[in-house]
């Protein structure tokens, strides 16, 4: 073979290598379909990830920056993404400051990171970002960065409009605090609409986007209409250049019945999306029961608004543990629900930081102090943010990494039945009975007989049996489990309003407000942990509020 022959030989084989190797990225499209997101082979697929906060906007709770500037001190106060880099422009100059800033996010996340997801069998990223990073001369190069790193090792990516422009409520993490302007000035709006639409054209063709978050947490909306309003708007815009993608609605903590329902808005191919803290936590317990009722209550959600549900962020702080988190997040994969958790990781001055980062470092850091530092000082001090320089937390890698496995759950069965089939005989009365009364040894033999469900005329539910027209009733039965291996028991039942359930005398599940169907909600550790073959005893207390009545349970599961 000649040597020209053999130069064309080596460069086919090497185009054949490269053809090969984008084959093997090419990631699968995504769209919905009725409550679950899926790929162009109609096989359901459920987002497990991480947001990367941090990266492109900066929060000062989790960066090691110094935020106060020396008495006497032209600077700001560093507060959030604008005077971070408005202070460091300042002290160095333009060049200087984009230079410092590149440098900061290389080091916060770069391919290696993206290589570490995936080995954590993770398949979904949330970038947040703000308009300040597109209005950067080379801005898009870094979601361009983003979205390579992410084909080449098979993960999706969110983008998440993190700070809009006018910003989209006071808080720091819109990149500039106390502006909250957009709902208020229709100028914002417009630029808002813009933005998204030359965002979506430059995209319409990425597989690995998995969709537009549009607006993170859009408190700032004084009311529903107005914040789904300027959703629609957003959505439709996008929807002009881009009919692919999969568009994702916040809620921006105004509660779920909030949410138009997208049959109605005329949405196609949208996820609905809320966030979930619980900052008022005591034990890991309580978090993880805390994330378990999150799953509950978006399965829920799902029979009145059939579309994927989307957590777009979650941390189990304070007292949260790898484990209790696990729970939380297996419980809503097995709802079905896709979940990308904050965060990837944090550096915090003092060094750990709990749960809040999955990277962390092991030891305090020292402080980048843009009111002191020399450039060179601060490019130095920058290197310590890259993630082989700070620890893994390798219980959450390892939670991660069974999270693989976690599967959607069958439909459950009625254990323990309902009055759905058929009338099921309760022992109870109306009449305030002794502070015992759900214990397992309590003599119920004074109350009355009567099948369930009780309830008056007003009552949605069809399955009245027994006029229940007081403001309390007090329930009592028995039932008997089978000596098979239960698995995955909750309650199923239909309340109104008010109603609480034990199981042999421990607390099951304390619901609120009312239902219209009979829902499954989650029993309490506690509670199931009293459950055994054979005799076994259910109370409940259903507290009337106004208008329809009702109160029926039973237990559903999976059998052995």
């Amino acid at each position: 073979m000649t040597p020209i022959k053999k130069m064309l030989v080596c460069a086919l084989l090497l185009l054949l290598s490269i053809a090969k190797s984008h084959a093997a990225n090419k990631i699968p499209w995504l769209h919905t379909d009725g409550t679950h997101i899926v790929d162009g082979q109609g096989q359901q697929v459920m987002l497990r990830g991480v947001n990367l906060g941090g990266w492109l906007v900066e929060e000062m709770w989790m960066m090691p920056f110094e935020t106060k500037p020396p008495p006497g001190s032209k600077l700001d106060e560093i507060k959030d993404h604008v005077s971070l880099w408005g202070d460091v422009a300042k002290r160095f100059g333009p060049a200087e400051m984009t230079r410092i800033r590149a440098a900061q996010r290389d080091a916060w996340v770069n391919a290696g990171d993206f290589a570490r997801i995936h080995a954590a069998g993770l398949d979904c990223v949330r970038l947040p970002f703000t308009y300040d990073l597109l209005e950067e001369p080379d801005g898009f190069s870094w979601l361009d960065k983003a979205l390579n790193w992410a084909r080449e090792n098979n993960i999706y990516v969110v983008l998440d409009m993190h700070g809009a422009p006018g910003r989209q409520s006071p808080s720091d993490h819109t990149g500039q605090a106390g502006v909250d302007q957009l709902f208020k000035d229709p100028k914002w709006v417009q630029q808002t609409t813009s933005l998204w639409t030359k965002i979506a054209h430059r995209y319409r063709n990425r597989p690995e986007v998995a969709g537009y978050d549009l607006l993170n947490e859009p408190t700032g909306a004084p009311d529903n209409s107005t914040l789904y309003l300027v959703q629609d708007r957003l959505y439709r815009a996008i929807r002009a250049v881009d009919k692919r993608h999969m568009i994702i609605i916040e809620e921006g903590y105004k509660g779920l019945d909030s949410f138009p329902r997208p049959a109605f808005a005329d949405w196609q191919n949208v996820v609905l999306s809320w966030h979930h803290y619980n900052f008022n936590a005591k034990s890991a317990t309580e978090q993880a029961a805390g994330l378990v009722h999150v799953a509950s209550e978006a399965t829920k959600f799902q029979k009145n608004r059939p579309t994927p549900v989307f957590i777009g962020e979650t941390q189990l702080e304070p007292y949260g543990t790898p484990q209790a988190l696990g729970e939380g997040l297996q419980a809503l994969q097995e709802g079905g629900h896709s979940w990308t958790t904050w965060t990837y990781k944090t550096a915090m001055r003092g060094g750990g930081g709990g749960l809040w980062g999955w990277y962390h470092p092991a030891h305090p850091l020292q402080p980048l102090d843009v009111f002191h530092d020399s450039e060179a000082e601060l490019l130095r001090k920058i290197e310590q943010l890259r993630s082989a320089n700070l620890e893994e937390n390798k219980a959450m890698t390892a939670m991660f990494q069974a999270s693989v496995q976690w599967r959607p759950l069958p439909p459950l069965h009625e254990i323990v039945p309902t009055a759905q089939a058929a009338p099921v005989s309760w022992h109870y009365t109306v009449d305030k009975p002794a502070d015992d009364w759900f214990k397992t040894g309590f003599n119920d033999t004074g109350w009355k007989e009567g099948a369930a469900g009780f309830g008056n005329d007003w009552t949605f539910v069809g399955y009245v049996r027994t006029p229940w027209q007081t403001k309390d009733i007090w329930l009592r039965r028995e039932f008997v489990l089978p000596d098979a291996n239960l698995s995955h028991l909750k309650l199923l039942i239909c309340h109104d309003d008010d109603a609480e359930v034990y199981l042999n005398g421990v607390l099951a599940a304390k619901l609120p407000g009312y239902t219209h169907t009979y829902d499954e909600e989650p029993i309490s550790a506690a509670a199931l942990a009293t459950l055994k073959p054979g005799r076994n005893v259910m109370a409940g207390h259903g507290y009337q509020e106004k208008a329809g009545q009702y109160l029926d349970a039973g237990i559903v599961g999976l059998p052995g």
